[in-house]
Parts: C-alpha cells; structure tokens; sequence
C-alpha cells in the first residue's frame, strides 16, 4: 500500500485476496471481478497500445484499468540512473490471473448470470490477447510463450516460463469451458457475443492450439525447468550471493546479481504447483520445494506463503509454520524489504496476510471445499487448534480443528 505503488491494483488481489473473500464476504468478492470487467476497455487499450489484439490487464491499474506503472520501476543505488524494468510489458501472466479469478469466483459463487454481464467477453479477450502473444512452432508443432516476466522478476525476457505457459493452457480451456456451458444453456447469447466480437476464427484457433501448448514436465530428477535454459544458469548459495553486493539495497533483478544465477526473488513454480494442484503429484511438489526453496530470496511478500501452502501438501507443516510467520507478521515485525534498488516501497502488505490466511485455512487445517466442506488437518506442533467461520452455498459455518478432532458446524440463527 506504499505510496511507491500509487494505489493501484495488482494480481496480488485475485491470487492471494480474493480466497478470504470468497469465504467471509461474498459482495466484495464479486466487486473485485466487476472491477477487472469495467476495466476491459483498458486492457484492450493497453494491448493495442503494444501491437497486439486482445485484453492486456494492467500491472498498476488504476480506476478505469489504466496502467501506472512505468518502464522505469527501479533506481541502481551505485549510480543513481534509473533502470529498465519489464513489469507492465512483460508479465503477461496479469490477464491469465484475471480470467482464474473469474473462474474461481463462479465456480464457488455459483453466479454464471456475471458470465452474461461481461465476464465472458473478458475470458474471450484475455485469450484473444494470448492468441496473438504466443507463438506457433511449426518444427516442434507446439504453442510457446516467449519473452516474458513471471513471478520472479529478477529473469526477465525468458521463453516459455512455466507458470505462464500453464496459465495460457487455463485460459483456453476456460474459453472451451463455457463456449459448451452456453451451447447447452443460450446458445444463442454465446453466438450472438461470438458474431459481436468477431471471435470465430480465434475459436477455432484456441480449439487447435489448446492441446498444442508447450507445458513444461518434470526431468529426470522430478524437478520442473522454471524457464527455458534455467538449469543452465550459474548455481549458487543465497547467502554467498547476497554477500557479494555492495549496497544492501542493490537490486538482483535484470542485469543484477541475480539475473545470470538460479536465485529467484519469489515463488514461480511453486506457485503454479498450487494454483494448478490437481495437475501435480505430491511428490512432484516435494521435490520442486525442496529444489527452489533454497534458492529462493522471498524478496516479495507474497512468496513466503506459496512455499507454506505447498509445505502443507507435502506433509511438512514443521518447515511450513517459519513461512506462515513471515507472511502473517510482514507488517508487525518490519522486516520485509522495504527497497526496490533505491526507491523505498514501504506501505502495508494485504496481499501477504491474504497469504497466511491461506495457508492457516487450506494449509494446516486442510479445509477442501466441493459440494460439501471437508477437512484434512496438518497442524504443526506450534499450534494447538485453528477455528474459523466461512459461507458456502448461502449458509455459513464454523470450522474449528484441533490436535485430536475437528468439527463443521453450521451457524444458525434464532
């Protein structure tokens, strides 16, 4: 919330907040995806502004989906010279992680009418906008991501970046989604919005490429490439890295310290574990934890809370409990990175309590939300019982887990 960051809105919001309001205030919840559907003309502005067709979401967006942020985001704090940063150009995961919140929105909310209020023009757009971004490989017959910034942003311009290449795969497969959901419900409001568009040959294009998408497998040691030619990079402690600096604010990222190593600011792969989790294997997310951890400077709040989360799945709530502290305290104890370089960011961090929150709820009380609330709790010895309240399906009620028991109780009102 510093000032550094104008107020703006980040893919922070659908990731890591909009979980907790799914769970506690459903109003505000469907605000934030009717925020990203008023601001559809500005991504599309924003796309366009770029060469391409499409929804290009904002990274700092502002009221009307305008985007703050700058091509100069970062000050080198030895010379003082501004530095070129690829956040607003190049992190093109921001309209995958829309349309996955609209996604989830629906399928918790259950409000398929917001499809009909410009939910679904934003998954068309945002898939046009992937369409026109990504590129056909004839010669290995595949779709790739190229020259993009994920999550760590301190590699930047990478090809196919596994989260992102996954999101695109998610955003196609959600166009295919709801193209048979209203076949089968309106078929005549879907082509009547296709004709509007003018989206019949980008259907087509999205059937034939979405089974096409490259999306990167496990290697021989079950480890997942971040991006294409990471293992190559330079291998290095954190710590021997960090000793090399001659600022303490010195920024890693582009031509930096980090930038030619496997040091990474934040989780990447690890977040595309958990936001994709029925994809994987635990014992796939095992090994990536216990790869990327190490070499992982959590230089963003809200890495700390992915690697909890996953921490959970892997039976490990021990090694999980330091992560959720540091997400759950960053704005008591002060001691997350409070420079970019030499731009102070300050501010409080929502985002990183959204993060804890998470992790508190899916992670070690193990809640599992379908037609019906479950749990299977992971509590770490620190702790001896988490109770909660959530609505699910017009009801609300009190989950409460302990070291021995638990409970789901509906909340009745006399």
């Amino acid at each position: 919330s510093g000032q550094t960051y104008k107020g703006a809105i980040f893919w922070d919001t659908e990731i890591f907040m909009l979980p907790f309001y799914l769970n506690t205030d459903q109003k505000s919840a469907k605000s934030i995806i009717l925020y990203r559907i008023k601001g559809l003309e500005g991504a599309k502005r924003k796309a366009q502004s770029y060469g391409f067709q499409g929804a290009f979401y904002a990274w700092e967006s502002q009221e009307d989906g305008y985007d703050a942020c700058t091509d100069y985001n970062v000050t080198d704090v030895i010379t003082g010279r501004h530095v070129r940063t690829y956040f607003k150009d190049k992190q093109v995961h921001i309209s995958g992680d829309v349309v996955y919140a609209i996604d989830a929105y629906i399928e918790r909310i259950k409000d398929f009418d917001i499809l009909k209020q410009g939910a679904l023009e934003v998954i068309l757009e945002v898939a046009r906008f992937y369409l026109d971004y990504g590129v056909y490989v004839p010669l290995r017959d595949r779709f790739e991501v190229w020259d993009v910034l994920g999550p760590d942003e301190y590699h930047e311009r990478v090809h196919n970046n596994a989260f992102t290449n996954q999101l695109f795969k998610f955003v196609f497969g959600i166009v295919l989604k709801y193209e048979a959901f209203f076949k089968e419900m309106d078929a005549q409001f879907f082509h009547q919005l296709i004709a509007k568009l003018a989206y019949d040959k980008p259907l087509k294009l999205i059937h034939l490429y979405h089974q096409k998408i490259y999306i990167k497998k496990e290697n021989h040691a079950g480890i997942i490439e971040q991006f294409d030619n990471y293992f190559k990079l330079k291998d290095i402690k954190l710590n021997d890295l960090l000793n090399q600096r001659i600022h303490q604010n010195e920024y890693l990222g582009g031509h930096g310290l980090a930038g030619d190593t496997k040091i990474i600011k934040q989780a990447d792969v690890i977040t595309m574990l958990y936001l994709f989790k029925d994809l994987y294997h635990v014992e796939t997310m095992e090994k990536n934890f216990l790869y990327y951890e190490p070499k992982t400077e959590h230089g963003s709040s809200l890495s700390a809370s992915m690697y909890a989360l996953i921490g959970c799945m892997i039976g490990q709530p021990d090694y999980a409990y330091p992560l959720f502290m540091k997400s759950a305290t960053v704005d008591l104890t002060g001691n997350s990175k409070q420079y970019a370089g030499g731009i102070y960011i300050g501010g409080t961090h929502p985002a990183a309590s959204g993060g804890a929150y998470m992790t508190a709820i899916y992670g070690f009380a193990g809640l599992h939300i379908g037609k019906e609330l479950s749990v299977k709790p992971k509590l770490p010895k620190t702790i001896e019982q988490i109770s909660f309240h959530i609505s699910h399906l017009g009801k609300l009620f009190k989950v409460v887990v302990n070291k021995n028991d638990y409970s789901i109780k509906e909340v009745t009102h006399d």
